[in-house]
């Protein structure tokens, strides 16, 4: 099937918030399985956790991902280049690797409070003085965690899926973005 070069980037964007998706619901499974206990025997709970985060995902999703959409989505001729395009995968790939470092955060944290992280995070630590001594015992007791978040992180870098369209040529730029 022959799309139009706006619809091959559309699909690429689309694929990617899709990869999006994918990663959040990897942590949210990463995030039940670290707290199983909690969930013995529930899987009713779990169920509507799952299903409920995707609420919350695609809120997330939307508002971290806004900058990434409008550059790829840009009617101008220079995010065809490979730098543009080079930065959009960065920006991509870094403000999701920072949600799943959340989210596995999250994981972890949440067993201590028995609540999900919030911004209270930053003031309940903040007369602490050992806080890198307590990150370094915590990754470490979770190294596993660790392992899937980079994991996760090197799979939204190779399975980005970069557009494949090429440039217009300058008599056809104006014709090109009238017809998008």
């Amino acid at each position: 099937m022959h799309h139009h070069p706006e619809m091959k980037n559309l699909l690429a964007v689309l694929r990617n918030l899709l990869l999006a998706y994918g990663v959040y619901m990897l942590c949210r499974l990463c995030f039940v399985w670290e707290n199983r206990a909690l969930y013995a025997g529930d899987s009713h709970f779990i169920g509507q956790l799952l299903a409920g985060s995707l609420l919350f995902d695609t809120a997330a999703i939307a508002y971290t991902h806004l900058p990434y959409v409008m550059l790829m989505l840009l009617p101008l001729h220079i995010r065809y280049s490979r730098g543009w395009q080079r930065g959009c995968r960065w920006l991509f790939v870094s403000v999701n690797a920072l949600a799943v470092t959340a989210n596995l955060v999250d994981a972890v944290y949440s067993q201590y409070t028995g609540r999900r992280t919030t911004s209270s995070l930053f003031s309940e630590f903040s007369n602490e003085n050992n806080l890198t001594g307590i990150i370094g015992v915590e990754l470490l007791h979770h190294w596993y965690l660790v392992l899937a978040g980079m994991a996760l992180v090197a799979a939204l870098w190779l399975c980005y899926k970069q557009p494949s369209v090429a440039p217009p040529q300058p008599g056809e730029r104006l014709r090109r973005y009238l017809a998008a």
